[in-house]
């Protein structure tokens, strides 16, 4: 029997925000995760939020990201990294209106990050298929 493997990176096709899972909570033993994420050009992460569980420190590798830690907006440039502490409020987005930005993020300890993630993004198709599904059936009723 052949092992279905997961791919690597998944996409908001949404948002257009790709996600590659660098090192899961698997392979480091729940220590941490790492991943590294590419936003288009004016791209938006999630609204403000925190986390009660891990802290997350962000690298920019290219490009350059705006993180709104707390009330502060910080532009983080390449090789510029920034630690978002567990209960802080936090976003982040693309700072360039016409550049991507590529950033790392280790999520420490690992939280089921990934499996979060692959899910939501799975909810956000549905949701997108069910409503051109729903337009489609509008527009050929009689």
């Amino acid at each position: 029997m052949q092992e279905v493997k997961e791919a690597r990176s998944i996409t908001n096709k949404l948002t257009c925000e790709k996600i590659t899972f660098l090192k899961t909570s698997r392979q480091t033993g729940g220590n941490y995760e790492y991943i590294e994420v590419d936003l288009p050009p004016a791209g938006e992460g999630p609204p403000l939020h925190f986390h009660k569980n891990f802290e997350e420190l962000f690298e920019v590798r290219d490009g350059q990201l705006k993180v709104t830690k707390g009330k502060e907006e910080h532009i983080l440039n390449q090789g510029d990294k920034m630690t978002v502490a567990k209960e802080t409020h936090h976003t982040f987005s693309n700072a360039s209106d016409k550049n991507p930005v590529t950033f790392r993020v280790k999520i420490t300890p690992a939280h089921q990050f990934e499996e979060s993630m692959r899910i939501l993004y799975g909810l956000m198709m549905m949701a997108k298929q069910m409503t051109k599904a729903s337009r489609k059936t509008r527009h050929t009723q009689p």
